[in-house]
């Protein structure tokens, strides 16, 4: 694995830490200069956040309603019942999952221990990564460099008449703060008050669109136009499914994918990539570029499945897009058969 590849944290999660606290040469994608390796469409679309606002007033460096509140979320993540307010993330359901605590002020911290001390007596949260008497599971920053957690608790801690904004702003501190969770983060505050910039973009990142989304973006190519064309008479052929197509999308640090499908009701992908001519070396067919093979390489160990299609087999003096060109319904055929395997879509259209 290569330094700079990011294979912990889902996509909406670890984006906001990587293009905000990591600088690198790619400039092809958002997410700043980590490769976030988790970046597939079945992950694109997890809701990984929820913010809570709490009616709270700082009395000295702690919150109390905050603490209560987070006494309160883990309740609900811990009870076997899945229909209260805090429920668990659809997405962890049936999975063992550990939970953190995280404030950037050491008296919060010590406050929501003694709080966790005294509502569950009994040790229960040691299963799931907390004991505060081990100081296992609930910290700052610092106690938290080099952990991690399927669900952390962010315990802001400020309020309308706070001003110390280069502790809670500290670039190494903040990147912690925000960079534990695996899974799922709950974001617990009562104000965030002007000046503090980095804060509020955190929480406006939180309400943001997710990375995968509807529409198209412009065609860079004929060539493009023209696969779009049979990739989108292949949705129409299997309307038994919820199939999306999405083209122009950035996943894992790379130059954009062409086209992505996503098959909502078996949660598999497919990338389709258009091979034009600077793609090969030379005049040789099948000779990819360097550049080419290593970005393929990359995006097939964060787990895409990718169907190249090379230009020769669409064009050659003329588009051969022909019922009656052996060649080029050969490659249609191809396309439309690893699509049916990648997406499980590979029974009767319509059936």
């Amino acid at each position: 694995m290569m330094l700079d590849e990011h294979f912990r944290s889902l996509p909406h999660l670890a984006n906001w830490t990587s293009s905000r606290f990591y600088s690198g040469n790619n400039t092809s994608s958002s997410s700043g200069g980590l490769k976030i390796m988790t970046e597939t469409p079945e992950k694109m679309h997890i809701n990984c956040f929820k913010a809570v606002k709490v009616s709270g007033i700082r009395s000295g460096k702690t919150i109390v309603e905050e603490a209560e509140k987070i006494v309160e979320i883990i309740r609900d993540l811990t009870s076997q019942n899945n229909q209260i307010k805090f429920a668990k993330p659809p997405h962890l359901i049936n999975t063992n999952f550990t939970i953190g605590v995280i404030s950037m002020l050491r008296d919060q911290v010590e406050f929501i221990k003694d709080l966790l001390r005294e509502k569950f007596p009994d040790g229960s949260l040691s299963r799931f990564g907390i004991d505060p008497d081990a100081r296992e599971g609930v910290g700052t920053p610092e106690e938290f460099q080099g952990n991690e957690r399927d669900i952390m608790i962010f315990s802001l801690c400020l309020d309308e008449g706070s001003r110390a904004f280069g502790h809670f702003q500290k670039a190494e501190r903040l990147n912690v703060a925000t960079s534990r969770a695996k899974q799922f983060t709950y974001f617990v505050y009562s104000e965030i008050p002007s000046g503090f910039n980095k804060i509020k973009d955190y929480s406006d990142y939180m309400k943001g669109n997710q990375s995968l989304q509807g529409g198209l973006k412009p065609f860079e190519s004929d060539f493009e136009r023209y696969v779009y064309s049979y990739l989108e008479h292949y949705v129409k052929q299997k309307s038994k499914y919820r199939i999306t197509l999405h083209n122009q999308v950035e996943a894992a640090g790379q130059k954009r994918l062409d086209f992505v499908m996503y098959n909502h009701d078996t949660e598999k992908s497919a990338a389709v990539e258009v091979d034009g001519r600077q793609h090969y070396q030379g005049q040789i067919q099948d000779n990819y570029t360097i550049a080419h093979i290593q970005r393929m390489d990359i995006l097939g160990r964060a787990g895409w499945n990718i169907i190249n299609t090379p230009y020769y087999k669409w064009y050659d003096g003329g588009w051969l897009c022909d019922e009656n060109n052996k060649a080029w319904k050969a490659e249609l055929e191809r396309i439309c058969g690893q699509l049916d395997q990648f997406l499980g879509a590979g029974d009767a259209p319509g059936a």
